[in-house]
């Protein structure tokens, strides 16, 4: 009896089933590859500063006076971080024209400094000395660095005469604001065969040029972002001339000019 129930079931099922198949034919459905909808998508971004950011102080190590000629290396691990400052509204060419667009800078728009110049990040104290820019006006007009060396003058009120700061150049580190390879780094063009001032008994000495950009064609960026400009060695060329046992101090003062 059970296996004659099976076989009833299972005949009355495979019936419905071909009935189901046979009422309800298959549907056709019209293609919809030729509906499009297109919505755009806008966004305006503001021009930013062209600022440097800051640079090392040097402080080259003791010597002891003997009427011979100097040549001291300063150590990275010895010098620190200044960082840059706004300079007065209208009496600078970054101010006047390189910024114009965004506004008078303030200190608030200066960017940190970046992972070379950054102890926190590079380790126990500074292992390189340099300067930083930042163009972020979105322009790609380029920009040049210049660097205004004072004379040493000792807390005698003595000039270092013939003394002069010799530095060599490095590989720039550029972070690009579109995040990919399609930029030009600066270049940097500061050398020992020019090198800075510091002992004409002027005062403030001729400017030597740090870094410049060079020109590309857009969609190529140049020199844009924050560009970190590290220094190969640096060293004080001090004459055999000089008998003024003291402290000595000078400034660099960093310039920037918006011509490549």
């Amino acid at each position: 009896m059970m296996s004659i129930s099976k076989r009833k079931v299972y005949a009355t099922s495979a019936s419905l089933l071909l009935l189901l198949f046979l009422g309800s034919p298959p549907q056709v459905h019209a293609s919809t590859t030729a509906v499009v909808a297109t919505t755009p998508d806008t966004v305006t971004l503001s021009a930013g500063y062209l600022t440097i950011d800051g640079g090392t102080s040097f402080s080259f190590p003791t010597r002891q006076l003997s009427g011979s000629a100097y040549l001291i290396p300063t150590t990275a691990s010895s010098d620190s971080w200044v960082t840059g400052t706004a300079g007065t509204a209208g009496t600078s060419n970054d101010q006047i024209t390189a910024n114009s667009a965004a506004g008078t800078v303030t200190n608030s728009d200066i960017q940190a400094e970046g992972s070379l110049f950054n102890p926190a990040i590079a380790g126990a104290g500074l292992t390189v000395d340099g300067v930083q820019v930042s163009d972020y006006r979105g322009s790609d007009s380029g920009w040049s660095l210049y660097a205004y060396p004072s004379d040493l003058v000792s807390t005698k009120n003595y000039v270092m005469y013939g003394s002069k700061i010799q530095i060599s150049p490095s590989t720039p580190q550029n972070t690009a604001l579109d995040g990919t390879t399609n930029f030009v780094d600066a270049t940097e063009t500061v050398s020992t065969k020019t090198p800075l001032l510091t002992g004409t008994g002027n005062g403030t000495n001729p400017a030597v040029q740090i870094a410049t950009t060079t020109s590309s064609a857009l969609p190529t960026l140049n020199a844009t972002g924050t560009n970190q400009l590290p220094y190969g060695s640096v060293y004080l060329s001090i004459p055999p001339s000089v008998g003024m046992a003291d402290t000595y101090n000078g400034t660099i003062t960093y310039d920037l000019t918006v011509a490549p």
